[in-house]
């Protein structure tokens, strides 16, 4: 039996190893937790097929282990970047889960809401992360961080890397837009339409869109600048660019805009549709 001034029998013969498993334990969970949930907002960012937010989301992912890993070794500034943003988190998805009736959504927002509590205010966990600040040593701290540093910076490389060769593309794929116009509204070429058409389904002919152009629109006057804008997709084992291209063009019948969708397979680009409306 104890008194009230008297500590735990655990506590006499372990000192303070009781809690500090216990934080162990809860810092594990907690990890394991956090990382299954980033890895599975990178596989959702990959099948959502935009590299934007994909890529965003593996530098997020990479940042949030490290973190983990400051907060390993008992660092009280990584748990006071990760709590807030569980926390924040956790409401949202509460109040918006109610609000929309989404169960799934209140349930994410309740284990958001534990593992801030567990990462700001659980004494186990402070008594652990006390333990490892003096456990750890500093080159340790050094190594590890230069090697998640080294990483994060490759991944960085690539991203931008990727981006370039994206811009480059969208450069050749606004040449090809221009020249499609050149090609079938100044020279009314069915040829060409026919060699740089895609196999998907047109409603007309190349020679009966160029008779349709003949006949509705007349010769040009007045061709305005061309505006382009492109949608990269990742999908299955290439990656899939489409875009559109319009501009307002002044016929001899009226004035118009002309839509030129385009798409590039097999390293090449191909002509998707070609519409006008006044």
């Amino acid at each position: 039996m104890t008194t009230p001034d008297s500590a735990p029998l655990w506590k006499e013969v372990l000192g303070d190893a009781e809690p500090r498993r216990r934080g162990r334990e809860a810092i594990i969970v907690v990890s394991i937790v956090i990382l299954l949930g980033e890895a599975l907002s990178v596989i959702a960012k990959l099948m959502s097929g935009n590299p934007r937010d994909f890529f965003l989301q593996i530098v997020i992912a990479w940042s949030v282990a490290l973190l983990l890993y400051f907060v390993w070794i008992g660092q009280s500034w990584a748990r006071w970047i990760l709590a807030p943003v569980f926390f924040i988190d956790g409401c949202w998805d509460i109040v918006w889960g109610i609000i929309g009736s989404n169960g799934l959504w209140v349930v994410i927002g309740i284990g958001e809401l534990i593992i801030f509590t567990y990462l700001a205010i659980s004494p186990s966990v402070y008594v652990f992360a006390r333990h490892q600040r003096e456990r750890i040593r500093r080159w340790e701290v050094l190594a590890i961080s230069g090697i998640f540093l080294l990483v994060l910076l490759s991944l960085s490389s690539g991203i931008l890397a990727f981006f370039i060769y994206q811009h480059r593309l969208q450069a050749e794929g606004t040449e090809f837009a221009r020249m499609t116009f050149h090609r079938v509204f100044e020279n009314r070429d069915p040829n060409y339409l026919a060699d740089h058409s895609s196999r998907r389904r047109k409603f007309s002919s190349p020679q009966d869109l160029i008779d349709q152009i003949n006949s509705e629109l007349g010769e040009i006057q007045k061709v305005g600048p061309l505006g382009t804008s492109f949608r990269t997709k990742f999908v299955l084992d290439h990656l899939e660019i489409q875009g559109t291209a319009r501009l307002r063009v002044v016929f001899q019948e009226a004035p118009v805009w002309v839509t030129i969708s385009i798409s590039r397979k097999d390293e090449d680009w191909e002509i998707d549709h070609i519409s006008w409306n006044y």
